[in-house]
């Protein structure tokens, strides 16, 4: 699988193709990947919260993003 550049674009891509990813790879692989992701949201919160000085759109730290 090939994501597009960009964060925005590459997360929205992968996921509208999650179920197709989930049948394509072992599941100890998809965990790997939702904590990525988790991760991932929670970086984005964070730049969401310093840039805007007030509360950021994405989701709380610590919270599965809704593509997992």
């Amino acid at each position: 699988m090939t994501l597009p550049q960009g964060r925005h674009l590459g997360l929205r891509q992968l996921a509208q193709q999650r179920a197709e990813i989930n049948d394509a790879v072992p599941a100890v692989m998809v965990r790997l990947a939702d904590d990525q992701l988790l991760a991932l949201a929670d970086i984005e919160w964070h730049v969401q919260a310093m840039e805007g000085g007030g509360q950021p759109d994405a989701q709380e730290p610590g919270k599965r993003p809704s593509s997992a």
